[in-house]
């Protein structure tokens, strides 16, 4: 019998320490939730949650990093979003899009503006979801300055403002679109910060923008952290 195969294969099945890493900010967080559940199943050896939060849980001290941990580690597991840095190729063809200076052409992209064209949405969207190892895309949208900024400058400029909802309506068949081209999850962030009693119709443009979304099968949330959360 081969020794070291045998204690690889009871190591597999009797952990010693179990490290896992993200969903540690609050008690509802999914990295403590995997804890109370190891706990609750009879999980015997150690928990080493990994996180630079301080603190315990569930009686289980927090370390900042693995090389801090004392015991052995025979498993470690993340939870959480990993934000992979684009390729010099792909930051290459962003940077055509939106050349001007401090906006950032990493991981998240910084378009430096809350309103780009829909065109240059659908490029960049399908630069990124074509040529990067990535599993899903977030397009995090401001909501006033769509509906209320743009609205106000084109009146002031003697344009035709556009009906409420329209930059949403054309974006909803691209992101359509790219899914349907790329094979790639989509979930869209609808920020919306107008509060003031006269702003009142970007809430309803929001929400019914927000079932058509999901109507058409793209998770929607209300805030970016909410979103994008990593949970460390």
């Amino acid at each position: 019998m081969d020794h070291t195969k045998n204690e690889q294969l009871d190591r597999m099945f009797n952990l010693r320490g179990l490290a896992f890493f993200g969903g540690i900010t609050s008690p509802g967080a999914f990295g403590n939730l995997i804890a109370l559940s190891q706990i609750r199943y009879g999980y015997k050896g150690s928990l080493y949650p990994i996180s630079p939060k301080r603190g315990e849980i569930a009686g289980h001290k927090i370390y900042k990093s693995l090389d801090k941990v004392e015991g052995p580690v025979d498993l470690a597991s993340q939870w959480g979003l990993d934000l992979p840095r684009f390729s010099n190729r792909t930051r290459g063809n962003l940077r055509q899009y939106f050349p001007t200076p401090c906006n950032s052409m990493a991981n998240p992209l910084d378009t430096g503006s809350p309103v780009v064209p829909v065109e240059t949405m659908q490029a960049s969207i399908k630069e990124i979801a074509l040529n990067e190892p990535i599993d899903v895309v977030v397009v995090i949208l401001l909501l006033r300055p769509l509906e209320l900024e743009v609205r106000t400058f084109m009146e002031m400029a003697g344009m035709g403002a556009p009906l409420p909802g329209a930059y949403l309506e054309q974006l909803l068949d691209v992101l359509t679109e790219i899914k349907q081209e790329t094979g790639k999850d989509i979930a869209v962030v609808m920020e919306n910060r107008a509060g003031r009693q006269e702003e009142l119709d970007v809430e309803e443009t929001h929400r019914r923008m927000r079932d058509n979304y999901q109507a058409q099968g793209f998770p929607v949330f209300h805030k970016d952290t909410k979103g994008t959360k990593n949970g460390n």
